[in-house]
């Protein structure tokens, strides 16, 4: 879990929770053990301090529910190192002379997965295992899972968020789609959640035949 200092453990907890997609007060509370009362005074203190949202969402037959969800803030709370240097930095490539540079992006980032001796695991999940724990060292927060015909990896947090936000195609393609496909060894990713694009994760899909 990611530590965010001075809100305290509880809240802590929750905005790990959130970072999964909206959830009810008492869907935290049942998560965090502790009365839905007591998880609506530290949604009401995370909200005065525009760190999460409400909405009302109809499901079903009865009233709306209530779900809670991070705001902008809220996710600057967790790892998002050298932003601001990054992004001045593609500002430059995007409006100089070099005829492409995403795909510079693209070789930095080759760069970067070639180091990862992801080649040295026994089978396919060490291998993943591997480069999900490169991915964590980067901030991304991530896990994978297995499933029949692929692995899913899925990240909570993009490092790089207000990056991506304004220069989409180059950080999430050029360079986190491209550290997996080179760690990997393999082109079958499939980009199918974004946070630059308002989901609540990035998950990439990696088939298993091509491994």
């Amino acid at each position: 879990m990611n530590k965010i200092p001075l809100l305290g453990e509880t809240k802590e907890k929750m905005l790990n929770e959130l970072r999964g997609g909206k959830k009810t007060a008492k869907d935290l509370a049942d998560t965090l053990d502790i009365q839905v009362s007591a998880a609506r005074k530290h949604l009401e203190a995370l909200y005065a301090l525009n760190i999460v949202r409400e909405v009302f969402v109809q499901n079903g037959i009865g009233r709306p529910k209530k779900f809670y969800y991070l705001t902008e803030e809220g996710h600057e709370l967790f790892p998002r190192q050298y932003e601001r240097m990054l992004c001045g930095v593609l500002d430059k490539l995007s409006n100089s002379q070099i005829a492409n540079p995403e795909a510079m992006v693209k070789e930095i980032a080759r760069e970067i997965a070639s180091d990862l001796d992801t080649a040295q695991g026994n089978d396919d999940g060490s291998r993943i295992e591997t480069l999900v724990r490169a991915l964590n060292d980067f901030g991304f927060d991530s896990v994978f899972e297995e499933t029949d015909s692929s692995f899913v990896v899925t990240s909570h947090n993009c490092p790089l968020h207000k990056v991506a936000m304004q220069h989409q195609k180059i950080v999430c393609h050029s360079f986190h789609d491209e550290i997996i496909k080179t760690a990997l060894d393999t082109r079958d990713v499939k980009l199918e959640c974004c946070l630059s694009r308002g989901d609540n994760v990035c998950k990439h899909v990696v088939g298993k035949k091509n491994l």
